[in-house]
């Protein structure tokens, strides 16, 4: 079978703003080019990027996997670069509230 070897994909802001449109901008060492990368929050698809830097624009807020109140999240990003090798990666992500 092909073997994988997975770096760690950062991720920054780890701790977001739920009514502000926040840019998660992944790095990542992989050894072939990256071809797509998908976000998913709470197992809901939130987007695909296809061209560097591969990073991810959205207002939680506005997304189906938000929930008032609630703050932990899962990001899973999914990377598939040009050989096709897939690496799958899950953070934690804090949505808080905006202070009013």
């Amino acid at each position: 079978g092909v073997q994988t070897c997975a770096l760690p994909i950062y991720i920054s802001p780890r701790r977001i703003d739920a009514d502000t449109q926040v840019t998660i901008e992944p790095t990542f060492d992989a050894a072939f080019p990256i071809q797509s990368v998908t976000y998913t929050l709470d197992g809901l698809y939130l987007a695909e990027s296809t061209s560097a830097p591969f990073a991810l624009s959205f207002t939680p807020s506005a997304h189906a996997a938000y929930t008032p109140r609630k703050e932990e999240y899962i990001l899973t990003i999914e990377v598939v670069d040009e050989v096709y090798n897939r690496i799958i990666e899950t953070t934690e992500l804090v949505i808080g509230a905006s202070a009013q």
